[in-house]
């Protein structure tokens, strides 16, 4: 076999210039200083750089009630607590904004969980509306515990609840309903506490 038949077999069957051009163009391009990707800011960032007026990096339950009302979202200092307290990870009752990310996907995903269960599209929750999407998710509250909750979150006592609200309620019965299952060790519907896990599981709500 001869060398040009080789060489063709190997596929190289570029014409000589075309291989010189691509050469030159290879030559030219290291040349050329390579400018580094554009990093693209994240759309919440600025947002919450507004919010965190201080400049501290973080941002405290004031200041994420404070930019939640701004946005027409009626949010209580007392829901923002509990919104910090479940995705602050460095124990500092602050949020970064890693945090934060996390926290507002959360409230958009609510945002939706509430819209659905507003069905006369009312704008507020009724306690029957409450009451059928806790059954329709396989919770079992007697009427009279469901309604002190409700009572209890009715912050402006208008006989429905808002978004804070219903986060508020989500959260209770979440967290709550996670620590009895920690205790109900024979999957029967009862737990046992001591005084003092009970104590200590009480001041997961202060």
């Amino acid at each position: 076999m001869s060398y040009n038949q080789g060489y063709h077999q190997q596929g190289y069957q570029q014409h000589p210039q075309q291989y010189q051009g691509q050469q030159q163009g290879n030559f030219y391009n290291n040349m050329v200083p390579q400018q580094p990707p554009m990093q693209v800011e994240h759309p919440l960032k600025k947002w919450f750089d507004g919010v965190d007026k201080d400049k501290s990096g973080v941002i405290s339950a004031k200041e994420l009630s404070s930019a939640l009302s701004k946005t027409g979202i009626n949010f209580s200092k007392n829901c923002a607590r509990k919104l910090i307290r479940m995705f602050d990870k460095s124990g500092n009752s602050r949020l970064n904004f890693n945090e934060f990310e996390k926290c507002h996907n959360y409230i958009m995903v609510m945002q939706q969980a509430y819209n659905s269960v507003d069905t006369d599209r009312s704008g507020t929750l009724s306690y029957q509306e409450v009451s059928n999407a806790l059954r329709g998710a396989g919770y079992r509250l007697g009427e009279q515990t469901l309604m002190k909750l409700f009572n209890a979150l009715d912050s402006q006592k208008t006989g429905n609840l808002n978004l804070d609200g219903y986060i508020e309620l989500c959260v209770f019965i979440g967290t709550a309903t996670s620590i009895f299952k920690r205790h109900d060790q024979h999957k029967n519907g009862t737990a046992v506490f001591t005084y003092e896990d009970y104590i200590r599981n009480l001041s997961t709500f202060i």
